[in-house]
């Protein structure tokens, strides 16, 4: 806008008379329509000061100008113009720079200086670009009414600086909401006193809240009611000392659940050291504390596991001990028939002492993948005969009821290891039989399925709670682990998954508590492309099925007709 009126003003016609030399020379003045010289200035005040200044009288016509309004028009090229102005009308000079490419600001100046001069504003001010080639500059115009007079004085205050750093200030704003909206996080900033003023769209699409909402103190809307009082605490502090935000709370997503969530801010200092903001992201440490909780709770199942491993250990241990011991003293007193049982209960302990051995051989070849299977077409009724046998005997001395469907399995061949295929359905039957109830029963059956061929073993025991249902199958959190005198090293289920696994099946449960568990492997029928190849079957491990009561399609089962063993003893 000045530099159009500096050149408005060249093409004005000013006084005539003497022109003044250089820009240095004393304030200029000239009184004109009745405004005095002593109303105007006294002791060259104005020349002393920074701004360019000129005065104008209640017609506009510019009366008086300063020393750095000289200076100004020397160093923009306008000697001439230095002291030509005086006498110029500089409401005519504004309306007429208004044509000019660079004086689109001239027109509300121009009204600015109208409307005090008539006494409608008290003052007027107004920021302007006044760019040269060399550099680009800004300017605030001031206009005030001239105290004992109709006139009034213009000032034009160079504000180049604060401009740039506004500019510098808003790009660095800019590239920090451009940063924000990148990050996966989510981004805030407040001002000093902890007013919010920004959040990035993460948290929008976060939390549903609108910008309007969570500005201000609208941020605490989301936490947890049990974390308000902590992130009020530690925000207070923050803001009062300066130093870092840090807390770790759960925050409300959109649909009502709620996560945790690491929340940090620093404080930004000016120049001088003080604060003139802070910013902070949220970041989601919920899979984090998830695994945390996971890890101390297997933490605390294998401290579990061993101390029960040690007692499972040292019980047949003590009885081999304690009866060799006994046979070695005194063998010769006792009848053959003593003998016999006490010989048999030390290969009891033997055996238990064996299988135990065993499950913990088996868990670790299967965890470093050494584990030997010899996979192929297996007749899935000869495989079972000797496990139902096994387990009719077990039965019938506790006092169980046993039936299995003894068709099911006939011209049934799957793809698995006969050995491995045994030993997983023998540890489910085994377990039938420990965990039932007195008089309980327990029924095997067949299912044919889309994948292959289903194997469930059922029993009327006392079922295992839901919540321990996706944690069965896990190391150190069998059956043994939670069930008091009951003999087991609680990682029978976790072997047994992993083999199924392993040759290419799945296994899972289903239970109600309090009327029994059904537990079942599915592994894969001979011919089933899916688990095929032209070099045999390609093992592999889709994870754990777990079934919830009345929420699974039972398969069509194969055979319904069944063998009951029951105990018959006087």
């Amino acid at each position: 806008m000045m530099r159009g009126i500096w050149e408005r003003l060249a093409q004005t016609d000013g006084p005539r008379g003497e022109q003044a030399n250089t820009a240095s020379e004393p304030l200029a003045v000239r009184p004109c329509r009745g405004l005095r010289e002593s109303d105007v200035f006294d002791f060259g005040v104005l020349d002393s000061l920074a701004d360019s200044v000129a005065v104008v009288d209640q017609e506009g016509v510019i009366v008086a100008v300063n020393r750095a309004w000289r200076e100004f028009a020397v160093n923009n090229g306008a000697p001439a113009l230095a002291e030509a102005s005086i006498g110029t009308n500089y409401l005519a000079v504004c309306r007429q720079a208004g044509d000019h490419p660079l004086g689109e600001e001239a027109t509300p100046v121009e009204a600015g200086i109208r409307a005090v001069l008539s006494g409608e504003r008290p003052d007027f001010s107004h920021e302007y670009p006044c760019h040269s080639p060399a550099e680009k500059r800004w300017f605030q115009v001031t206009v005030t009414p001239l105290h004992g007079s109709r006139g009034a004085v213009v000032t034009h205050h160079d504000i180049t600086r604060r401009r740039m750093a506004q500019e510098v200030s808003s790009r660095r704003e800019e590239e920090f909401h451009t940063l924000a909206e990148a990050l996966p996080q989510m981004v805030w900033a407040t001002r000093p006193d902890g007013w919010n003023t920004y959040f990035n769209q993460q948290w929008v699409d976060y939390t549903g809240l609108t910008m309007e909402q969570s500005h201000g103190h609208g941020w605490i809307v989301p936490f947890h009611p049990d974390d308000r009082g902590r992130a009020w605490d530690a925000w207070r502090e923050a803001t009062e000392t300066g130093g870092v935000y840090s807390l770790e709370c759960r925050l409300r997503r959109a649909d009502g659940v709620y996560l945790w969530w690491l929340i940090r801010g620093v404080p930004v200092h000016d120049g001088a050291g003080k604060v003139t903001k802070w910013v902070g992201a949220c970041t989601s440490i919920d899979e984090l504390r998830t695994a945390l909780e996971r890890a101390s709770e297997a933490q605390r199942a294998k401290d579990a596991f061993l101390s029960r491993m040690s007692h499972e250990l040292r019980t047949p241990l003590n009885a081999i001990l304690g009866l060799a011991q006994v046979l070695h003293m005194g063998a010769e007193a006792r009848s053959a028939g003593e003998n016999r049982r006490h010989l048999q209960t030390v290969l009891d302990a033997g055996w238990q002492l064996l299988r135990i051995i065993e499950d913990i051989l088996d868990l670790s070849a299967i965890e470093t993948r050494t584990v030997d299977l010899k996979v192929g077409s297996i007749d899935l009724g000869a495989c079972l005969a000797d496990c139902f046998e096994l387990i009719a005997a077990l039965a019938r001395e506790r006092g169980l009821e046993f039936r299995w469907m003894d068709d099911a399995w006939r011209g049934v061949l799957i793809r698995g290891d006969s050995l491995r295929i045994r030993q997983v359905v023998t540890n489910l039957l085994t377990n039938a039989v420990k965990y039932n109830r007195e008089g309980g029963r327990i029924t095997v059956r067949g299912e044919q399925t889309e994948g292959g061929l289903r194997i469930l073993v059922s029993d009327t025991g006392p079922g295992i709670p839901e919540r321990r249902l996706a944690s069965i199958f896990e190391p150190f959190e069998g059956l043994a682990q939670r069930s008091p005198g009951v003999s087991g090293a609680g990682i029978g289920l976790c072997v047994a998954r992993r083999l199924t696994e392993l040759m290419g099946g799945t296994i899972g449960v289903e239970s109600v508590p309090g009327q029994g568990s059904t537990f079942w492997i599915e592994l894969p029928r001979v011919g089933d492309s899916a688990h095929e190849n032209a070099a045999g079957v390609e093992p592999v491990a889709p994870g754990i099925s777990v079934a919830r009561p009345g929420r699974q399609k039972a398969p069509q089962s194969l055979s319904s007709s069944a063998v009951n063993i029951i105990r018959n003893e006087s």
